[in-house]
């Protein structure tokens, strides 16, 4: 299907759907939240591979193969979620009217912890930021930015995830390096102090 056509929301409900199934079949209703994990670990896949774009705000710019274990009781037992074909261009290069990935505007929302992205060398809205702001697309009234990742619920520990955010500010900062040539020699280098916050990283 075309972009926006409903593919994700879509599997969404399937797996709730299929959730809910399991669980009635359990005993007394009550499951290992498989399904639960599952739909939390479509959350953080959105986070990292999903963008707005001028036709879809909540655009999945990789393709999922999502499979679902089941015993003899027709309860859930395991799930895989295969990800391929990712949009890597988009990390440093969007469209006019696109955002990057959602994972990088989460970063630098009100809701996430300020003083942890403050020592990231994070200290500006994303608009200041070359690698956010191409698209001229900042923020998109149909995503909450400050809402959540959900890599909690995925079992990440608290050390996991500010590792992987540190991962995203790097990346980030990497677009604000200038390169600058030296007149009179056949050499360029970084200027200004974001090369020396990205080595400190």
């Amino acid at each position: 299907g075309e972009s926006g056509a409903g593919k994700t929301v879509n599997t969404k409900r399937i797996i709730e759907y299929l959730g809910v199934v399991s669980e009635y079949r359990g005993e007394f209703g009550i499951s290992d939240g498989i399904d639960k994990r599952l739909s939390a670990a479509g959350i953080v896949i959105e986070a990292f591979a999903n963008a707005s774009t001028i036709h879809n705000s909540n655009s999945s710019r990789l393709g999922k193969f999502i499979r679902i274990d089941y015993g003899d009781d027709m309860i859930m037992k395991g799930a895989q979620i295969q990800t391929y074909l990712l949009e890597k261009s988009r990390v440093v290069k969007q469209n006019n009217d696109d955002r990057n990935f959602h994972i990088f505007y989460q970063l630098l929302s009100d809701g996430f912890d300020k003083d942890l992205r403050y020592s990231f060398g994070l200290g500006q809205k994303a608009s200041a930021y070359k690698f956010l702001n191409q698209g001229g697309k900042i923020m998109d009234p149909e995503i909450d930015d400050a809402q959540g990742h959900a890599m909690d619920i995925v079992k990440f520990t608290k050390h996991e995830v500010e590792e992987i955010f540190e991962i995203i500010a790097a990346c980030i900062l990497l677009g604000e390096i200038k390169f600058t040539e030296r007149t009179g020699f056949d050499i360029t280098y970084v200027d200004g102090a974001k090369g020396q916050l990205l080595l400190y990283m």
